[in-house]
Order: structure tokens, then sequence, then C-alpha cells
């Protein structure tokens, strides 16, 4: 079901993005609502609850929250590139844990959510950021199987 489930996500990311002259804008506008459905199937395949291909779809429901979130997210990680590319980086990782946030409490306003990230991620962003150097070698791995291990390593 993970598995396939990814690969549902992954067809409808490549092809958003692959619309001409709208493809881009597209991604941005969803982006965050099928962020968000990924977060809650990642929550209940680690909590031991019954994760479904359906949960991906979940982000539409509260759509405006997700899309705001997303959009801040963005535009805070554009400005911090404006500075350099480390910094984009460092704040990118702070603001990795928002839509795991929003999944447990929906209500939050997408500032305070982007901020409890931020304060949840303090202290812990070199782990991460060593975490995600450790894929990127399975990723590259990955493109040796014409992209078919890549399903085995999202859900990793």
């Amino acid at each position: 079901m993970a598995i396939g489930t990814c690969f549902v996500y992954l067809l409808i990311s490549f092809a958003l993005s692959a619309v001409p002259k709208t493809g881009g804008v597209g991604s941005l506008i969803l982006g965050g609502a099928f962020i968000f459905g990924m977060a809650k199937f990642s929550l209940a395949i680690s909590r031991n609850q019954e994760a479904e291909l359906k949960d991906i779809f979940e982000g539409f429901q509260n759509f405006t929250t997700n899309l705001t979130t997303y959009l801040w997210m963005f535009l805070y990680i554009c400005l911090w590139t404006l500075l350099l590319i480390v910094p984009s980086i460092i704040k990118g990782i702070s603001y990795s844990m928002t839509f795991f946030i929003l999944n447990d409490q929906p209500d939050l306003e997408p500032k305070e959510a982007l901020k409890r990230s931020e304060n949840l991620m303090d202290g812990y962003k070199m782990k991460y950021f060593r975490l995600s150097l450790r894929f990127l070698g399975w990723g590259l791995l990955c493109v040796l199987t014409a992209g078919i291990g890549f399903l085995w390593l999202v859900l990793m």
C-alpha cells in the first residue's frame, strides 16, 4: 500500500510539473495539500494506524490553510535564498515538520505551525541534515535501477 501510494503521489507531482506554462503554478497551488496528505499517510504508517490511498487527498479538506502554509514556507525559503544557499537550506530544514504539526493540530494558523516547526527542529537541524545526506547516496544508487528504487527510498 505504501509503495503504491508513493507511486501515485509521484505520478501526480510529475504530471503537475509537466503541464506547459502552468505546471509550476499548479504545483505551487496544489503542493501544500498533497504534502499535507503525504504527511498524514506517513503518520498513519508510523503510528500503526490504517493508512489508505485516500489519505494523500486529505489536504484538500482544509485547502486554504495548507495553501497558505505552503506559500508562507515557499516565500520564507526564497527570501533566505537571497542571502545565500546555506541559510535557505537551514530554514528549509527548520520548516520540515510543519505539515506533520498541522496534521496533529489542524486548528493552528500557518505562521504558528511554521514557528512550532522551527522550535521543534531547534538543536536537531544538523542531525536531520546528516540523515538527508545518507539518503542522497541511496538516491544515486536508485538511479541505477531506472528509478524503480525510488519507490522504496521514499518510504524509508
